[in-house]
């Protein structure tokens, strides 16, 4: 009994084929999500301190087992001596687990250079990059040089210069271009590394070993309307990660639309290994909506925290308010922009584009009441 976790930081579900993105090549994910279940509605809470609660836990009781539980961090080894520590859990035919973490989009970005060519004839043509270059850069590009040419000379002045921070709104339609080549770059980047590493686990495991690659967060901030007015940052770009399940059954190959978060991973884990898992925690696992026993994992998602604010999430709204807006009675004045509760209509408006609290009064007002009465019940922990 064998599993493959694969996690990404700040790569949001938008930026996959798989997902629907036209522009931005990923084969190696779309291959994967040919053969796996996709979870359409997916979410992660941005700026989490604890990523997956309960992974640890899980770990003791595996090897407590008699089983084996590998993680990786990059950055924390070599995963070279975590894929050899693999070898030999699956040479011995135990139960194990292997959990690689990648923190390869950071902010500010060191931009993957060999993919910004391939990025940026999708987000606009060579003059409008000219341009984008010569409002930012202290001197225009040489144009005797060819476009990529350009890239490479600009990308280390411009992170100098902080344009390429993403925890910061884009001041000008120039700026907001130059993130999403370099964004676009660095998710091709991902999908070249999730291709080698697909490679060096499965030639070492089972190829019926259950197989899960997701994120633990979504794209940064970047340049976003909601983000401008004062919105939370709970916005769907940030939230909403990919989920893609290889199973080895006959429910590969399908998609599922259940309402689903990143800390569901530890409970399907747990059922898979047959170790306890905590049920008060609202984790769910997915093995009953992976064999079709059931439709949906939860009505509701609430994510959120005391410096975040709160997004509740229905298969039909999403509801955001401030972090103070949860500490008093919905009728009294909110003291900020931020604190206001917004609704965004689901799955129609997938970018929360569009507000209509003030169209949906029951419906926000509803929503809102159960993001206050839950945030500090057993079941919504509030994240530290």
């Amino acid at each position: 009994m064998q599993a493959v976790v694969i996690s990404f930081e700040h790569l949001a579900a938008w930026s996959l084929g798989c997902y629907g993105n036209t522009w931005i090549r990923t084969p190696r994910f779309d291959r994967l999500a040919a053969h796996s279940v996709v979870f359409d509605q997916c979410y992660a809470l941005p700026q989490a301190v604890e990523r997956y609660a309960g992974l640890s836990r899980l770990a003791a009781d595996v090897r407590e087992d008699g089983g084996a539980a590998i993680a990786f961090r990059q950055g924390d080894g070599e995963l070279s001596a975590a894929l050899a520590d693999w070898r030999q859990a699956v040479a011995r035919h135990e139960h194990a687990l292997l959990w690689l973490q990648f923190a390869d989009i950071a902010s500010p970005w060191s931009a993957p250079s060999k993919q910004l060519g391939a990025a940026w004839p999708a987000v606009c043509d060579a003059e409008a990059l000219f341009e984008s270059l010569a409002v930012l850069m202290s001197e225009p590009p040489d144009r005797s040089v060819s476009p990529d040419g350009w890239l490479d000379a600009a990308i280390p002045q411009l992170m100098a210069g902080g344009y390429l921070d993403r925890a910061a709104i884009a001041a000008t339609p120039a700026i907001g271009r130059l993130r999403r080549i370099v964004y676009a770059a660095a998710v091709m980047g991902l999908d070249a590394k999730l291709g080698q590493v697909l490679d060096m686990v499965q030639a070492e495991a089972d190829s019926d070993a259950l197989l899960i690659v997701t994120a633990t967060g979504g794209d940064l901030a970047g340049p976003h309307a909601q983000l401008s007015s004062g919105c939370p940052s709970l916005i769907e770009p940030l939230v909403h990660v990919p989920l893609l399940v290889r199973t080895g059954t006959q429910a590969d190959g399908t998609r599922r639309n259940a309402l689903t978060t990143l800390e569901d991973i530890v409970p399907t884990l747990s059922e898979l290994f047959h170790v306890k898992h905590d049920a008060t925690s609202g984790a769910r696992s997915l093995w009953p909506v992976l064999r079709d026993e059931i439709d949906e994992v939860r009505a509701e998602l609430l994510l959120g925290s005391r410096q975040l604010g709160w997004s509740l999430r229905t298969k039909d709204f999403a509801c955001l308010c401030g972090p103070q807006m949860v500490q008093q009675d919905g009728d009294m004045p909110v003291d900020s922009e931020a604190d206001r509760p917004r609704l965004f209509v689901k799955p129609d408006d997938a970018w929360d584009t569009l507000d209509v609290a003030s169209q949906y009064p029951e419906v926000t007002a509803r929503m809102l009441d159960t993001i206050q009465s839950e945030v500090g019940s057993d079941l919504h922990q509030p994240r530290p």
